[in-house]
């Protein structure tokens, strides 16, 4: 297999709807070897906030993970914003720790 999975977490206000119905905020990565990012998927409550998200995130490589966490501040600008970021740097950091292993 070419590729790895990474899900990256974080928290969500009480108030905000993931929270009530996921109790988080994840986000799903498939990256290859390279870095790249080959498919992306989070727990966002509408479709069309999922779709963006992994419009950010497609075709880019996890190891530019603070320009790709500008882009979701730049770009994405639902209440969740702040979470999506959290939820990245975890799932960098995850992969991250699996290329030291």
């Amino acid at each position: 297999m070419n590729t790895y999975y990474f899900v990256g977490d974080a928290q969500v206000a009480s108030n905000n709807p993931i929270y009530q119905q996921y109790g988080a905020f994840f986000i799903g990565l498939e990256i290859d070897v390279s870095g790249n990012i080959i498919e992306a998927s989070c727990n966002a409550i509408l479709p069309l906030t999922r779709r963006f998200i992994r419009r950010l995130l497609i075709g880019r490589n996890i190891n530019d993970i603070e320009d790709i966490c500008a882009d979701v501040e730049k770009y994405y600008h639902g209440s969740s914003q702040r979470t999506v970021v959290v939820a990245l740097k975890d799932a960098h950091k995850k992969y991250h720790n699996k290329l030291v292993d």
